[in-house]
């Protein structure tokens, strides 16, 4: 099986297009709530969730 290079052109731009669009999905969603209160914790704030 031979890859030319358009065909590596044309993955390598899906792969960039795939992520870009996870990005924009994603960009504007918040952590669950337990990772928000370990995250927090590991930051040294004072609250536990328990």
């Amino acid at each position: 099986m031979n890859v030319t290079y358009s065909d590596l052109f044309q993955f390598c731009i899906f792969i960039v297009a795939l992520v870009g669009l996870c990005y924009q999905i994603f960009k504007g969603k918040k952590y669950p709530p337990h990772l928000a209160h370990v995250t927090a914790a590991r930051k040294g704030s004072i609250y536990c969730s328990g």
